[in-house]
């Protein structure tokens, strides 16, 4: 049996919660999976702190990230399993809207 490198390491847990939360509930923005990431985890409704505590953590694995020596570790958007669909304005904002791909 095979497993996917998106459940392997250090991001296992996030990879899959924020796949099942997209999953679930269609396109959201990286603050609302935030939020239903940390619901799940909770069991109750999440302050707002309790939800910007764990934002650069999701937002690093649907993005990726640079680290020194110019090397960046791919996330899940680059990897082909979120896309982008659109824009959402969150407080005179234009935010992403991701959604699941069919990989």
């Amino acid at each position: 049996m095979f497993a996917i490198s998106i459940f392997k390491g250090r991001d296992k847990k996030n990879n899959k919660a924020i796949i099942e939360a997209l999953s679930l509930h269609g396109g959201m923005t990286i603050w609302e999976i935030t939020r239903s990431v940390k619901r799940g985890e909770l069991k109750r409704e999440p302050g707002a702190r309790e939800v910007q505590r764990l934002y650069p953590t999701i937002f690093r694995c649907i993005k990726g990230s640079s680290k020194g020596g110019g090397v960046r570790t791919r996330g899940l958007e680059s990897l082909g399993y979120v896309e982008a669909l659109g824009t959402r304005v969150s407080k005179g904002r234009e935010v992403p809207v991701y959604s699941l791909t069919l990989r």
